[in-house]
């Protein structure tokens, strides 16, 4: 899950992440759950734990490289006015934490580490952005690849002390661009990608446990996932947090908390409970018995999976394999066009001659089986185009990694789409005021056709 909040204020950020339940302010475990991460850091020579002072100063907008450069913009008053940054909260599932805290499996907390820090290296290359003054038209515009400055914070307890592994990412509102220059970021790509994001952490870290020697099952459609084995009961029990943010939202009327991710974050601002400090290992030995009382031997799912790990010839590298059911590519089932894409096309001055009938996508492929790219990425156009003529390149990527999370890296799903448009399947299609979209050549033969006949009537 992730979830994306603005900061208040430079020392609300500071104080807030500085500690977190039971680690100690100075213990050697609170260093190692904290890093800089982003290649703006790197140049700033921002490098393992996160240092408290010098992260205020980033939040506040001041570049720690020495020039006492300032970023945000003069008040009234003269002061200077500047927003510290967002917080990405990636939290792990609940049966995730389960086995990293409750059994014990400290490698889950690096895989998690792992799938943070590649979601964050994905967000650098296409969601970091700024705005400046384009030199062709003089009006703002929004650049992207801009170096990031990012310090994170792994935490393991809710705000009701239940197991809960998740890490904060603070991007700081200050981005380096390719003229070395730094200046304030730009959120609005950050949030239109929140979905595709969210499900890149979870297919990562799905992809790492499975190394690890865990199965994976598929809880949801939108690529949610519980390590098999952790019983829905103890899942349940170790979720006290989640059933207050599910209540709070429901007495309100505001629906599921998976639907409405937004409200959530509200409801969970609205009804958490003060920080606590309590012992480390007391609060493991609590989470221990509670287990034992709901009959689930959480050290003996961890054992399980480390033997597998350690089982002769097992390939720790590979990728997992897509789940038994799911091999052969549907052919996707093409909604009807949309205003939108005739405006968009009639705009464009497409021509009219392209084929009456979309290619299909098995037509020309050869007789060996899919991979789990060409078969994810076929499953998520059949079951977006259901719906929609024309639809987000990042919706279809989430989809497609949603399909069997951790079959499919992001960047396997990007070459297939990419592939897909070269040989004309995908069309990418440009309508004003939505982020990079795409249409399948069904919906674009049938749009030119509505074209053709609004030209004819026109004439």
């Amino acid at each position: 899950m992730l979830s994306i909040g603005a900061l208040a204020s430079a020392s609300q950020g500071a104080s807030y992440y500085e500690r977190d339940g039971y680690y100690a302010k100075d213990s050697e475990e609170h260093r190692e759950a904290s890093a800089w991460a982003g290649r703006g850091a790197e140049e700033l020579g921002l490098k393992g734990p996160v240092d408290p002072g010098t992260f205020r100063a980033v939040l506040e907008g001041r570049v720690p490289d020495g020039s006492e450069r300032q970023l945000g913009r003069r008040g009234k008053d003269g002061e200077i006015l500047h927003r510290p940054g967002r917080d990405l909260t990636f939290s792990a599932p609940k049966s995730v934490s389960i086995a990293a805290l409750v059994g014990g499996d400290g490698r889950i907390l690096e895989a998690h580490d792992r799938a943070v820090a590649a979601t964050l290296a994905w967000i650098e290359k296409h969601a970091a952005e700024t705005r400046m003054k384009s030199p062709d038209t003089g009006q703002m515009t929004r650049v992207g690849n801009q170096k990031i400055v990012a310090g994170t914070f792994r935490h393991d307890t809710s705000r009701n002390l239940d197991p809960q592994l998740h890490t904060h990412a603070v991007l700081a509102n200050m981005v380096q661009g390719e003229d070395g220059k730094w200046r304030t970021m730009a959120n609005d790509g950050l949030y239109a990608k929140q979905k595709l994001i969210g499900m890149l952490y979870r297919s990562e870290l799905a992809a790492g446990l499975s190394k690890l020697g865990y199965d994976i099952e598929k809880s949801h459609a939108d690529g949610r996932f519980e390590i098999a084995g952790v019983p829905r009961k103890a899942i349940a029990a170790f979720s006290t947090r989640r059933a207050e943010i599910e209540a709070a939202m429901e007495a309100r009327g505001l629906g599921a908390s998976a639907d409405n991710p937004r409200l959530a974050e509200r409801a969970a601002l609205m009804t958490r409970a003060a920080k606590r400090d309590i012992d480390r290992r007391e609060l493991r030995g609590v989470w221990q018995h509670q287990a034992a009382d709901l009959g689930f031997d959480a050290k003996g799912l961890v054992a399980e999976a480390v033997e597998r790990f350690a089982e002769p010839g097992r390939d720790r590298a590979a990728e997992p394999a897509p789940p038994p059911g799911r091999v052969g590519r549907p052919e996707p089932q093409l909604a009807k066009g949309s205003g939108k894409l005739a405006d968009a096309m009639r705009q464009a001055e497409l021509p009219l001659d392209g084929p009456d009938r979309a290619t299909d996508c098995d037509a020309t492929a050869s007789a060996a089986p899919p991979s789990p790219a060409s078969e994810a990425v076929a499953w998520a156009l059949a079951h977006l185009s259901e719906r929609e003529a024309v639809f987000a390149r990042t919706d279809l990527l989430a989809a497609a990694l949603a399909h069997a999370p951790g079959a499919v890296a992001i960047a396997e799903a990007e070459r297939e789409v990419a592939a897909l448009e070269k040989a004309g399947t995908l069309h990418a299609v440009d309508i004003p005021g939505a982020e990079s979209s795409l249409a399948t050549e069904r919906t674009v033969a049938e749009e030119r056709e509505t074209v053709a006949l609004w030209r004819a009537g026109a004439g």
